[in-house]
């Protein structure tokens, strides 16, 4: 609903969300995550965020939550995740 409201005013929502649920998940535009101490591991769309994470450090995607398997994975791997982030060209 929030989606449709905006998009109907034309204005940006920018919501800080720590667990999504998946239906949740499906919605979003736009993602940032940050592993532990504040550093940026991922920013872009939500829908390369599976394909980023899964060829990047080897999440598999095949049961559960899509979030949930990110923020895990993340809090595992956090300096593979930091490290792979800043080898991408800067845009």
């Amino acid at each position: 609903m929030l989606k449709d409201i905006a998009r109907a005013a034309n204005l940006t929502v920018i919501m800080v969300v720590h667990q999504p649920r998946v239906e949740i998940w499906r919605e979003l535009d736009q993602v940032l995550f940050l592993a532990p101490g504040g550093q940026t591991v991922y920013e872009g769309s939500q829908s390369d965020a599976e394909a980023y994470f899964r060829d990047v450090i080897g999440l598999d995607f095949s049961v559960g939550n899509p979030a949930d398997i990110i923020l895990d994975g993340i809090a595992a791997r956090r300096e593979l995740c930091v490290s792979e982030w800043e080898k991408r060209p800067s845009g």
